[in-house]
């Protein structure tokens, strides 16, 4: 068998996939009343391995994915089939987390940008994070994906910018609107991207169809 040698676009570039590690009762909470903690859980890892697809298939940088708690086996029901690097979350919010994984990467002095995403959202396909890293490449600072629900899909950077982070309200409607005024505050060139829609509530399930995923109710 030939082994085909997959190019990657972008060599030092970083794409980072944050996703819970998937244990019934802990994720997809709003989705529970709907599917049960089964169910919920069987849509995260669904949509968990949708996002990663969607990343390894673009071919455009090397891929990190950050789990919240390694030593639990489940992490496996997202990963198997993908050879991706697998890392361990850490901070007490999520704000934290996310600042700790960009540094970790930047630490990385040949990477020259690194581009974040949840697992919440199976829209980021090929052409959304290509749009995003020409913005990066063009001049842009920071780019942000904006969720319908007033949060963001994706978030990218040429440098850790502390502060983005810091004194937002996870998990409200606020929280595209709290970066985007740290980050005027801070003067950094930002470009937005289209906004997509997270599969966080139960009348977002709806949108699954178009993905590919389905769900036993």
């Amino acid at each position: 068998g030939i082994i085909e040698m997959i190019e990657i676009q972008y060599p030092h570039g970083r794409i980072i996939q944050f996703a819970k590690t998937p244990k019934p009762g802990r994720v997809k909470t709003r989705m529970i009343s709907t599917l049960g903690e089964e169910g919920a859980c069987q849509l995260h890892v669904s949509l968990s391995r949708k996002v990663l697809s969607n990343l390894v298939q673009s071919r455009l940088a090397p891929i990190k994915l950050y789990c919240d708690d390694l030593s639990d086996s489940a992490v496996n029901l997202i990963t198997d089939d993908f050879s991706v690097g697998l890392y361990s979350q850490h901070g007490v919010d999520l704000g934290q987390r996310m600042q700790n994984a960009f540094d970790e990467s930047f630490n990385d002095f040949s990477v020259d940008w690194v581009l974040l995403v949840g697992s919440d959202c199976p829209a980021i396909d090929r052409n959304y994070l290509k749009l995003a890293v020409d913005s990066l490449l063009s001049e842009a600072d920071l780019v942000l994906g904006a969720a319908n629900d007033g949060g963001y899909v994706l978030i990218a950077m040429r440098k850790p910018e502390a502060g983005l982070f810091s004194n937002i309200p996870w998990g409200s409607s606020e929280v595209l609107e709290a970066t985007l005024a740290i980050a005027e505050e801070m003067e950094l060139k930002v470009a937005l991207l289209p906004s997509l829609a997270d599969i966080d509530r139960p009348e977002d399930l709806v949108l699954l169809a178009q993905y590919g995923i389905s769900i036993g109710v």
